[in-house]
Formats: structure tokens, sequence, C-alpha cells
């Protein structure tokens, strides 16, 4: 499979679609868009993803309510193409070569992503806080950290950042406790 070629694919679609449904609308802010919705058969059929995008906020520890787009972002030929492809990379061989795909095909979306994201900025179709994700129940957690960087993560995935917990794990002082502890005794 040509994942190059598949990724330049999928980001000039993301970028067109997501840059056409923000001209269509100017009255809408949009504040991310998501490919989601990656159905597949372990050993089997790797679907392509949907494309959702989301008038609300993304706020830490808030439901977003992604709407999938009800026309196609990609092209019925491109689809066919691709997903043709994809099938006969990932379901060549043996479970760690469908494996590998997947990996390979995650990875591939997570760049495009990434790459839209900064395109649109770039551009100026989107604002700065605008992000481009990639979503998935299984690998949430890598997706995620593959596609924002880390300032983004901490914002709007703090359950993602190791730093809050650590600081207030169970059992570990509070800063009073600690300055308490660095008083000077009163007593002689």
């Amino acid at each position: 499979m040509e994942w190059e070629e598949f990724e330049a694919v999928v980001y000039d679609a993301l970028v067109e679609s997501v840059g056409s449904a923000i001209r269509e609308r100017p009255e809408v802010r949009f504040h991310a868009a998501a490919l989601g919705r990656i159905h597949r058969k372990p050993g089997g059929v790797i679907a392509l993803p949907s494309l959702a995008l989301t008038t609300e906020p993304l706020e830490a520890r808030a439901p977003v309510n992604w709407t999938y787009t009800s026309t196609p972002w990609l092209s019925a030929d491109t689809v066919k193409r691709w997903q043709a492809t994809l099938f006969a990379e990932a379901c060549g061989g043996s479970p760690r070569r469908w494996e590998t795909a997947l990996e390979r095909y995650l990875a591939t979306l997570a760049r495009a992503c990434k790459g839209a994201r900064h395109t649109l900025r770039a551009h100026r179709v989107t604002g700065r806080d605008f992000v481009v994700l990639l979503l998935d129940d299984q690998f949430r957690e890598s997706l995620i950290r593959q596609v924002l960087p880390v300032s983004d993560v901490r914002r709007l995935f703090p359950d993602l950042d190791p730093r809050p917990t650590a600081l207030t794990a169970p059992g570990r002082p509070t800063h009073a406790e600690r300055a308490s502890m660095w008083r000077p005794n009163s007593t002689p």
C-alpha cells in the first residue's frame, strides 16, 4: 500500500471538507473536526473513517456531541480505490499482518489530521483553538497524543496528563502541609 499517497488523499479531502463546511456556514463557529467511526473486523475489513464537526467548545471533561457529516467527505471513486487497497493490505496474510496494517492506517490518519489542522490554521480558515482529532475508543489516548501538541492535550484532555494525578495523588502532602514542615521550630 502506498501509505504516503493515502495520507495525501486524506489530508487534501480533510482540508477541503472542513474548509467547505466553514465557508458554507460563516455564521456558525466550528470548534473541531474529527475522523472517527472506524469500523473494523479483526482479520478482515478496516473501513475508512467518517468526518465529524462540532460547534460545541471542547472543554475538559465535558462530552462533545459530534455531528458526522451526511455528505461524503471522500469521493465514491476514492473510497472504492482505497478501501480495496486497504483490504488487500490488511487481509493478505496473518493476524499480525492485519494488526500491522491497522497500526499504519491509524498512524497515517493521525498525520493527515495533524497536517490538516496546521494548514487550516495557517490559511486562517480556522482559529488557533480549532483542533482536528482522530477518534477511536480502543486507541483514544495514543491517537490524541499523536495528533495534538502536549499543551492541547493538557488543555482539552486533562485526564491524559500525568502531572495532575502525580501532584494530587493520595498520600502526598499538599502545598500547605509541605510549607508547615519547613516552619522553624518554636521550641529551643
